[in-house]
């Protein structure tokens, strides 16, 4: 809104160093969209060696950037790193780096989700078939080499298609010393998640898997079908299940 980028103008100019650059855009291009532009200026503007994309919900430790950095000039395979990712409380993990996906339904799991902090100190590193989105630290010649994010998803599905970028000997990996709170963590309740956000998430979904496991598409389906909106179907929420049909309409308009 306007009011929004009057309150971020008016904080950058506060700034004793100003190294933040405001870019306003004229139409929603989505996630992908909107962090490629970000990072086309930051790239033409500082020659940036590592990036780091983040939403606009999380609150990042002081200490978060320079221990993604250590981590990512120690070990110089690993072109993708994903932060500990804590729920708003500040006491239950979101995600530890990365998620587990599972093709035949279209699902992710993010990694010792719910454990709580204290225990996760005593885990092992787990594994993941890609970063989660919220924080992702990129080494800037790994996305130089892809051309940035995948802009066929306008909302989800960037994070798995991105870590099918790497070369044979380029890794993403989870640095835990690296802490950041995911205060806007998505809710469980249907009647709290966007019409929107759910016939985005399915549309990608299914366009994610026509591209890498299409004969999973009718399962894949089905699951988001059976999914949130059927939770929504035992409230009487019709709402969910037309976002979702949406979604597939709109999914066989684009073929």
């Amino acid at each position: 809104s306007s009011q929004t980028i009057a309150t971020l103008s008016q904080w950058q100019i506060g700034l004793d160093h100003n190294r933040v650059e405001l870019i306003c855009l004229k139409d929603n291009l989505g996630f992908a969209g909107g962090m490629n532009r970000g990072i086309e200026i930051c790239k033409s503007n500082h020659e940036p060696d590592y990036l780091w994309l983040l939403n606009n919900d999380l609150y990042v430790s002081p200490d978060a950037a320079l221990a993604l950095f250590e981590a990512a000039e120690h070990r110089r395979e690993v072109a993708i790193w994903g932060p500990t990712v804590l729920a708003g409380d500040e006491k239950t993990v979101q995600c530890a780096g990365g998620c587990r996906y599972f093709p035949i339904i279209g699902y992710a799991r993010e990694a010792y989700a719910g454990v709580s902090v204290s225990e996760l100190a005593k885990l092992p590193p787990p594994r993941i078939d890609y970063i989660f989105g919220a924080a992702i630290f990129l080494r800037a010649e790994f996305v130089n080499r892809i051309g940035g994010l995948d802009e066929r998803y306008f909302l989800y599905y960037e994070e798995p298609e991105l870590a099918r970028n790497l070369l044979p000997d380029e890794r993403m990996a989870w640095c835990r010393e690296a802490v950041v709170v995911h205060r806007g963590a998505g809710s469980s309740n249907v009647a709290g998640i966007p019409q929107d956000k759910i016939r985005q998430a399915a549309l990608s979904a299914l366009v994610y898997t026509r591209r890498h496991y299409p004969l999973f598409l009718p399962s894949v389906f089905l699951a988001r079908l059976l999914g949130v909106p059927l939770r929504g179907l035992i409230n009487l929420d019709f709402r969910p299940s037309l976002a979702v049909l949406s979604a597939l309409v709109e999914f066989f308009r684009s073929r």
